[in-house]
């Protein structure tokens, strides 16, 4: 019998090893071929975008806060950045909102858009995208597991620590999206994988994103494309309130003052007790919802984060003095609604969030 050398054996197990080795893992691209895949990555992530065109999505949503577990379910019918109807429902929460281009409708059960609600909708970046953004430095080129496919894979540079992209070898398309960044509450970490294309853009079917004190999670059903919608889609949603509208308001911004009587409140505390954190379930941010007028003032103010009598009265007395930026659609103001934050763990370092 023809005795095979061992060295010879041994050379062809490695070879057919190495053919045996997923595309992927054969080759790294450059630093600046990846740079160029990020790019064209990161510009397809704008599903509802200027010129997109009409989708029909439904997702399951998820999420974990203070008051327990809830599940829900979203929906978006899309025809245009000025044209879509919304279905938001979270637990207890309930909310339909109808845009007609000069004019938006809003059916719910709460006096203000819901955190949550707010949450999940900066998560998905639905109903109006905000342009990604693109010119990313990268980093660090490597290879990286997403579920079962050995990806390359890129840190990138961003205002969240550890912000790591992934892309098809093969079609250079959005992958892998994802941040492990540390904040003034602790971790805070976001995915977004199991990537979708509709037309040119790409979507996650999973999103999910934790934080210290709140966990937000998505799973896309449906996202496909709508030839047409039926007739009463658009048409406003019983008992809604009308509010002047537009998808793309001009902002005129202004000079906010400190908040420092809220400050001396705190501070006051910080002297009396030795530092200051808001007991649970509280977090490190007193936050709050806001509706703006057309003129800039707050018309109405809710604590998100439970009650605190004397520091929610010195916020009241604190919003009351201040106008907040102004947004006007053509020559026309309009009030709008937001978020206000002050971090509570910045204090000591002179600094704060609002």
């Amino acid at each position: 019998m023809r005795r095979i050398p061992i060295q010879a054996l041994a050379l062809t197990l490695a070879l057919l090893l190495l053919g045996a080795l997923p595309a992927a893992a054969q080759s790294l691209p450059s630093k600046k071929e990846m740079t160029s895949s990020v790019e064209r990555a990161c510009r397809q992530l704008s599903l509802a975008g200027e010129g997109s065109p009409p989708f029909h999505l439904v997702a399951r949503l998820h999420y974990e806060g203070n008051a327990g577990p809830v599940d829900g379910v979203y929906e978006l019918l899309w025809a245009s950045r000025g044209r879509f109807r919304e279905v938001f429902r979270l637990g207890p929460i309930a909310e339909v909102t109808v845009a007609l281009d000069t004019k938006r409708y809003i059916a719910r059960n709460t006096p203000f858009a819901s955190s949550e609600q707010l949450g999940f909708a900066s998560l998905m970046n639905l109903p109006v995208a905000v342009s990604p953004r693109t010119g990313r430095e990268v980093k660090k080129v490597y290879q990286w597991m997403v579920g079962s496919s050995l990806l390359p894979c890129a840190d990138v540079e961003d205002v969240y620590q550890n912000r790591r992209i992934c892309v098809d070898p093969e079609t250079g398309e959005m992958a892998f999206d994802g941040f492990n960044a540390s904040s003034v509450d602790g971790r805070v970490t976001f995915e977004a994988s199991d990537f979708i294309t509709l037309d040119t853009a790409r979507f996650p079917r999973r999103l999910v994103k934790k934080g210290a004190h709140e966990t937000l999670e998505v799973t896309v059903d449906v996202l496909r494309r709508a030839s047409r919608f039926a007739d009463d889609v658009f048409s406003p949603p019983t008992g809604a309130k009308e509010y002047d509208w537009c998808p793309h308001p001009v902002i005129h911004p202004t000079e906010l003052l400190p908040p420092e009587n809220v400050l001396r409140e705190l501070h006051a505390r910080i002297e009396s007790e030795g530092s200051y954190r808001p007991g649970p379930p509280a977090p490190a941010q007193w936050a709050y919802s806001l509706i703006i007028s057309a003129d800039g003032r707050v018309e109405q103010s809710v604590p998100l984060y439970g009650v605190d009598r004397v520091i929610d009265a010195a916020f009241e007395h604190y919003f009351k003095t201040q106008r907040f930026p102004t947004r006007t659609c053509g020559d026309k103001p309009i009030g709008y609604e937001m978020n206000f934050q002050l971090d509570v763990n910045a204090l000591d370092r002179g600094s704060y969030l609002f």
